[in-house]
């Protein structure tokens, strides 16, 4: 009797080609989360890196800030300052017109025969730049004054005047006593009625006259 061994039989193709799907698949998975985990870290490494280079860049404005502050010397305040000293601040109140439309009205109602700029602040605000103190004390005492029957609210020039953050809290406005009998124009009644609507800063010239 003779003994052999039996050759091993032939794997099944079909199996075979599987295993290697399967070994091929699992390579592709592990590959893929190889490479999901290197960008993931990728990306974390880019982010910090942009949020170190945001930083280092304010850090670099606020530098550049604090290093372009000048300073002014008060001779240097008194220069730029002179040329506007004789300046007045405008608004037309309750009422919106057009720059050369303003322009030209004021000229009328002053009756200042030189011309003068009339600069926008915005917010309705404007500068009437005057060369003269004449000219500026004309304004402020002869009013009040009005453009197409709204007054024309004025004030001194003052430094470093920003027209969107003024909040005018007071304003001069002119009381009309159209029936108040001849007898009560006197300057005791005509100062109690004043203050009694406010504070009263003027009479006017015709009223004065009968005083």
């Amino acid at each position: 009797m003779i003994n052999y061994l039996m050759p091993p039989k032939p794997l099944d193709k079909n199996l075979a080609s599987q295993k290697e799907e399967l070994h091929s698949f699992k390579e592709q998975v592990i590959e893929g989360m190889q490479q999901s985990i290197t960008l993931t870290e990728a990306t974390n490494i880019m982010d910090t890196t942009t949020k170190i280079q945001d930083t280092a860049g304010q850090q670099t404005h606020q530098t550049l800030t604090e290093e372009n502050t000048i300073q002014i010397s008060e001779e240097d305040q008194a220069r730029i300052y002179q040329p506007w000293k004789f300046s007045l601040i405008i608004k037309l109140i309750g009422m919106r017109i057009q720059h050369h439309i303003l322009k030209r009205k004021v000229q009328e109602v002053w009756k200042i025969p030189k011309n003068f700029p009339l600069i926008d602040l915005d917010a309705d605000y404007y500068i009437a730049k005057f060369n003269c103190q004449e000219h500026m004390v004309k304004v402020l005492s002869f009013g009040p004054w009005f453009i197409f029957g709204h007054v024309l609210s004025i004030q001194r020039w003052k430094p470093n005047f920003v027209a969107t953050e003024f909040k005018n809290s007071l304003t001069a406005i002119w009381i009309r006593l159209p029936r108040l009998p001849t007898e009560f124009y006197g300057e005791i009644v005509m100062a109690k009625i004043g203050n009694a609507i406010g504070k009263l800063l003027k009479v006017d010239a015709c009223t004065s006259s009968t005083i």
